[in-house]
């Protein structure tokens, strides 16, 4: 069964933003796995990143659900069509760039953070996949 996906930067619009990620990741954890929804995001005191996949016939409603949150402002999105789930059985995985930060410190696509783009969105999954599977090894297994 093929999987949507969707991929997006934004900026915070207020601080403090690691205690908002948390409250969004914790209703995440709780109602995404009703939906179908499994997702992961990296966020620092500058951006948000987020990835989430769904079966096709909802990711719409996601999107201008998550558009309308006035806790940030969207840089760039972008979605595509994937033949299976990335991102195992993790309802929300989350990930504090600012922290947590030693995976990151040496991957190029972190130094250049300033400058992503749509264009960078295959890395960037990837990153985020490879840091989910560090953090929730758990969500993979099986």
């Amino acid at each position: 069964m093929s999987v949507n996906w969707l991929l997006y930067l934004s900026r915070p619009r207020d601080l403090p933003w690691p205690g908002i990620v948390l409250d969004i990741a914790r209703v995440c954890e709780r109602d995404n796995p009703s939906a179908g929804i499994t997702g992961a995001l990296l966020f620092s005191n500058e951006l948000y990143l987020q990835y989430l996949e769904r079966p096709p016939d909802a990711l719409d409603a996601l999107w201008e659900r998550l558009a309308r949150d006035s806790r940030h402002q969207t840089v760039w999105s972008t979605a595509g069509v994937v033949p299976a789930r990335r991102l195992g059985t993790l309802a929300m995985g989350y990930f504090d760039g600012d922290r947590e930060g030693a995976p990151l410190r040496d991957q190029p696509l972190w130094r250049m953070r300033d400058r992503w783009a749509p264009e960078d969105a295959d890395g960037l999954i990837e990153l985020l996949v490879s840091l989910a599977r560090y953090k929730y090894p758990t969500s993979f297994d099986g």
